[in-house]
C-alpha cells in the first residue's frame, strides 16, 4: 500500500529525471559528440544552403524575401567586389554537393578538365561554361571529390582556314570576305600569278621627268552626261581670309568615267583624242593607265600596306590598258568629323569658266616615259593658277597652235561618235599645262605627301588652304615642278621597282588566251596575285582600237 503523501515526491523525480536527460543531450551535441548519418547528411545541406545564401548576400541577390516578424534581411552593399577565386570554388563545390546527379570518379573529373583545356579541338557549350569545375589537386586520393554537374564535350573538326593554321599568324589587317568578294566576280576564281612586292627588283634604267611630256588632250564631264571637249579647269579666284568652310557632304565621284561609262571607261579619254589630235598613234605605247593607278603600284613598291583594290589588265595589241575598278564608281558624304573639308574648299575658292558651269571635272591625257616605258596617263584637275594675265593669253595661244585641234560641228548640236554612248561637244578654251594645279585643304601644307600625285600628273602647282577645323587662315601656293628632279632621286629605287612590276604584269598578261586579267590586292599587306578574267570583252570599242592601233 502506497502512502499517498509520497505520490508527489515520486513524480518531481519522473520530472527532474527527464530534464536532466535533456540537458545532458544538449550538452552532448554542443561538446561535438558524434551525430547520426542522417544527421551528418542534414547538416552538411544546411552548411552549402548558408554557404549559397552567402554568396547571394555577397554579390548583392537574395533567395527569398524575409518572413514577418522575422530578422530584417542585410543589405548588400552596392558594387560589392567579385568574390575571390578561393570563395568561388567554396561555392561552386557547395553547389555540386546537392545535385541530385551521381558521382564521377576522379578519373572522370580529370579528363573532363583536360578536354576543356584543349580549345583546338574541343568547343564547350554555353549551357555548360556556366559552372566550371575546379581540378582537384591530387586525382590519386581516396576521398571522393565534390559531385559536378557532367559537361556535354563536343570534337570539332579543324577549320583550315582558321588564323591558328596560317603560315603567317593571325592578322588583324585581313578583312572580312565580303568585303573583298566583288573583286573576284569578274575572274575564273583561279590566280595564275602572285608577286610578292616586298621583293620586288628594280629595273635598270633610270626614271626622270627632264624628257618632257605630251598633252594629248583634254576634256569636261558635265552634269548631263556630255563631255566638252577641250573643256577646262576652273579658274583659282581666292576669298578673303579667313573663311570658315561647311565639312564635305553629298555625292562625290570616286570615278566618274566609270560611274557615265562603266563598259568603256577610258572611251571618253579616246573621244576626245580624236578630236584634238586624231594623228596620233599609240602602237609603240607600253601603258595606258590612270594617275591613280599608278599612284598605287608605286605605294605597294615602296613597301607600303594599302588598302584592298583591284584593276583590269586588258592587252590592245601590245600595249597594256589598266583600268581602275572600285566597288562603287561614287559615295556619299555625310558631313561627319572625319569627312574634311577638300570638296568645299575647292569649290569656294574656284571659278568655271561662263560657258563650262555645268561641268563637274576637268580631265587631261598625257604622254611621257617612265624609264623604258612610253606611257600615256589620264588624270583629274582641280584648277588652273593664273598669275599673269598676259602671260596666260600668250601661254593659250602657244598651246592652241601646238595642238592639232580637229574642226567641230556646231557646239548646240550634240555630236554621238559610232559605237558609243558619249556625246561629244565642242566648248571651252585650252589652258597650258604650265598653269594647271592641284588643290588641297590639310591642316598644314603637307607638299611631300602630294608629290606622287603631283609627279605623275605633271602638275606644275600645288595650294593648300592651311585650316583650323574648316577655318581657313591662309594659303600656301607652291611652285612643285621646280621639286621633281629632287623628288625622282629621292625616290628612284621604289620608281624603279614600280617599273620592274609593270614590266611584270604585262609579259604575264601576255600570256593569257586573249589578253585580259585582274590584278588583285584583298589582304592588306598581302601579295598582288593576276587573275584570268572571266570574259574577254575588250576594253575598248573597236572602232578606237582600229584607228589607233591598226587592229
Amino acid at each position: 500500500m502506497v502512502d499517498p503523501s509520497n505520490a508527489p515526491q515520486k513524480g518531481a523525480r519522473k520530472d527532474g529525471g527527464r530534464q536532466a536527460k535533456q540537458e545532458r543531450e544538449k550538452s552532448k551535441k554542443a561538446n561535438g559528440a558524434p551525430l547520426t548519418a542522417s544527421g551528418v547528411v542534414a547538416n552538411q545541406a544546411l552548411g552549402a544552403q548558408k554557404t549559397i545564401q552567402e554568396s547571394q548576400l555577397m554579390t548583392g541577390s537574395v533567395l527569398s524575401a524575409p518572413k514577418e516578424g522575422s530578422e530584417a534581411a542585410v543589405k548588400p552593399k552596392k558594387n560589392k567586389p567579385r568574390p575571390s577565386k578561393s570563395a568561388r570554388a567554396r561555392i561552386q563545390a557547395a553547389k555540386a554537393s546537392l545535385t541530385t546527379e551521381p558521382p564521377l570518379s576522379s578519373t572522370g573529373i580529370v579528363k573532363l578538365a583536360r578536354d576543356v583545356k584543349e580549345p583546338r579541338l574541343t568547343t564547350v557549350p554555353a549551357s555548360a561554361s556556366s559552372s566550371r569545375v575546379p581540378s582537384p589537386k591530387n586525382t590519386h586520393s581516396s576521398a571522393t571529390p565534390p559531385t559536378p554537374t557532367p559537361t556535354k564535350v563536343v570534337e570539332s573538326t579543324p577549320d583550315p582556314t582558321h588564323k591558328s593554321f596560317s603560315r603567317r599568324g593571325p592578322s588583324k589587317t585581313k578583312p572580312s570576305a565580303w568585303k573583298t568578294a566583288w573583286m573576284l566576280k569578274e575572274t575564273t576564281g583561279r590566280h595564275i600569278l602572285t608577286i610578292d612586292t616586298t621583293s620586288l627588283q628594280p629595273d635598270n634604267n633610270p626614271v626622270h621627268s627632264t624628257e618632257g611630256f605630251e598633252t594629248l588632250c583634254s576634256y569636261n564631264w558635265q552634269n548631263d552626261g556630255t563631255i566638252y571637249i577641250p573643256g577646262g579647269p576652273p579658274k583659282w579666284t581666292p576669298l578673303p581670309l579667313p573663311t570658315t568652310l561647311a565639312q564635305d557632304a553629298g555625292h562625290h565621284f570616286i570615278d566618274q568615267n566609270a560611274a557615265r561609262v562603266p563598259k568603256y571607261p577610258f572611251e571618253p579619254a579616246f573621244r576626245a583624242l580624236s578630236l584634238m589630235n586624231p594623228g596620233t598613234n599609240l602602237t609603240a605605247v607600253d601603258i595606258v593607265a590612270n594617275r591613280n593607278s599608278l599612284r598605287k603600284l608605286l605605294d605597294l613598291s615602296a613597301g607600303k600596306k594599302l588598302d584592298p583594290f583591284c584593276m583590269g589588265l586588258n592587252l590592245v595589241n601590245s600595249t597594256l590598258v589598266i583600268s581602275r575598278k572600285e566597288r562603287t564608281a561614287q559615295h556619299m558624304v555625310h558631313g561627319a568629323p572625319n569627312s574634311g573639308y577638300g570638296h568645299n574648299f575647292e569649290k569656294a575658292f574656284t571659278t568655271p569658266d561662263k560657258d563650262l558651269g555645268n561641268s563637274s571635272s576637268h580631265h587631261r591625257v598625257i604622254r611621257y616615259r617612265i624609264g623604258p616605258l612610253d606611257c600615256v596617263v589620264r588624270f583629274e584637275v582641280d584648277a588652273y593658277y593664273d598669275d599673269s594675265e598676259h602671260d596666260t593669253t600668250d601661254a593659250l595661244t602657244a598651246a592652241m597652235e601646238k595642238l592639232e585641234v580637229a574642226e567641230y560641228a556646231s557646239s548646240s548640236t550634240p555630236m554621238q561618235p559610232p559605237d558609243a554612248p558619249t556625246i561629244a561637244i565642242e566648248k571651252g578654251t585650252f589652258i597650258s599645262p604650265s598653269l594647271l594645279a592641284e588643290i588641297k585643304a590639310k591642316k598644314l601644307n603637307r607638299m611631300a605627301d602630294a608629290m606622287p600625285q603631283l609627279w605623275f600628273g605633271r602638275t606644275p602647282y600645288f595650294i593648300n588652304g592651311n585650316h583650323e577645323k574648316g577655318t581657313v587662315h591662309s594659303v600656301s601656293i607652291t611652285r612643285a615642278e621646280e621639286q621633281f628632279g629632287k623628288w625622282e632621286a629621292a625616290n628612284q629605287e621604289k620608281l624603279r621597282k614600280m617599273v620592274g612590276l609593270l614590266v611584270g604584269i604585262k609579259r604575264t598578261v601576255r600570256g593569257i588566251r586573249g589578253g585580259a586579267a585582274v590584278l588583285v590586292y584583298d589582304v592588306k599587306g598581302g601579295p598582288l596575285k593576276v587573275y584570268r578574267a572571266r570574259s574577254e570583252q575588250g576594253v575598248l570599242p573597236k572602232d578606237i582600237v582600229e584607228k589607233y592601233w591598226g587592229v
